[in-house]
């Protein structure tokens, strides 16, 4: 095959993965429908005193079974993973934190990461367990709210995206939460759960409608906890679709435990 010419189709694919197609969009927001009947479920039924891991699973039964009669014929799949009172100052956990238990006063970091049909959404909330009452914690989840709404005003067709992490690390810092910024902004959602763009703070293009991002900017204070929302949204041509929709407000986010 002396004719045969290879040519390089990586950048295009990776567009397409991109710019997702109407009905890509209407997955996600079903996806996103039950992520957010998750969140309600998890706040009516965290115990004080329960293994953190035993009720992760027992919240992905739950979602496996909402989400099968809704959507029989697609594929479904979702992972619940929470991080409880210092842990959860590691965005991720520590890596030895199987035996952490939901104490009274912890922080928590609940995130519910589903896939219907392909397509992944995430989403996160910081709740609080009983008091909240403590002046740190009370003022780092109000700039964890003002932060996520700060980065996801620029997610806008048009704009850069790098703006957007910039919008979101200057709330932290005025808000002296500098130090404690341990994670990415936000990142590309698609057929992954980190699509591309995977981040945000040097990328000068500009957003383009009906791309989905995540969009997660928080705080990790040692010793304390997380505090971070994460909300999948749809950029738009004058403001972006945030699909991902249970309250951000601290009175919403408080388990009487």
């Amino acid at each position: 095959m002396p004719n045969v010419q290879f040519v390089d189709v990586t950048l295009q694919l990776v567009r397409m993965r991109e710019d997702k197609y109407p009905e890509e969009l209407e997955i996600m927001r079903r996806c996103a429908e039950l992520t957010d009947w998750g969140q309600d479920r998890s706040m009516e039924l965290v115990k004080r005193g329960e293994l953190v891991a035993a009720f992760d699973f027992t919240m992905a039964a739950l979602l496996a079974e909402e989400g099968a009669p809704r959507y029989p014929d697609a594929r479904w799949e979702v992972r619940v993973f929470s991080l409880s009172g210092p842990v959860s100052a590691a965005p991720h956990g520590t890596g030895a934190d199987a035996g952490t238990r939901f104490s009274t006063g912890d922080v928590v970091v609940n995130i519910i990461i589903g896939r219907l049909a392909g397509l992944v959404v995430e989403k996160e909330r910081t709740l609080f367990l009983g008091e909240r009452k403590d002046h740190l914690r009370r003022r780092a989840f109000e700039t964890a709210t003002a932060v996520c709404e700060a980065a996801a005003a620029q997610m806008v067709a048009g704009k850069t995206v790098a703006n957007a992490d910039a919008a979101a690390q200057r709330v932290i810092e005025e808000a002296g939460f500098g130090e404690d910024i341990q994670h990415r902004s936000a990142q590309g959602m698609g057929i992954k759960g980190h699509e591309f763009p995977e981040d945000m703070p040097f990328n000068y293009r500009p957003f383009r409608e009906n791309e989905v991002f995540s969009c997660k900017p928080g705080m990790e204070i040692y010793d304390v906890g997380g505090f971070r929302h994460d909300d999948t949204l749809i950029v738009g041509k004058y403001r972006p679709e945030i699909i991902t929709r249970r309250s951000t407000s601290l009175e919403d986010q408080a388990v009487p435990i």
